[in-house]
């Protein structure tokens, strides 16, 4: 029996997307923390404890909502297009489509061994 167990063991690997996933994971995970902290810690450092005599106001919008949802929303829309392309992988989720490492660089740039979609017929 035992002999069987390390034949099953021997045999499987771990699919190298289970690993660039779970790094992309944690990567949309801290994004999506720091944008909560700093959105929920840029409005009550602005209009925390704030009388409403001392609200000013940006384009109609009280200043704490301005700059902690509008402005800081906006710059947290461009954010992920930067880590989309420089930290993330574009790899094929069908179960005969290529792994990570042979169409990606250390980095997950595309290398020229890689189809590009045209070619794909899509």
């Amino acid at each position: 029996m035992s002999s069987d167990h390390a034949t099953a063991e021997e045999q499987w690997s771990e699919d190298p997307r289970y690993r660039v996933s779970s790094r992309e994971s944690v990567i949309t995970g801290v994004y999506f923390a720091s944008y909560i902290v700093l959105t929920i810690g840029s409005a009550w450092m602005i209009g925390g404890n704030k009388s409403i005599d001392e609200i000013s106001l940006v384009l109609g919008f009280p200043d704490w909502l301005f700059w902690s949802t509008f402005a800081l929303g906006g710059v947290f829309c461009v954010v992920p297009y930067f880590l989309i392309k420089h930290l993330f992988t574009d790899m094929s989720l069908e179960a005969d489509g290529d792994l990570p490492d042979s169409r990606h660089g250390e980095r997950g740039e595309a290398t020229s061994s890689g189809p590009a979609l045209a070619d794909e017929g899509r």
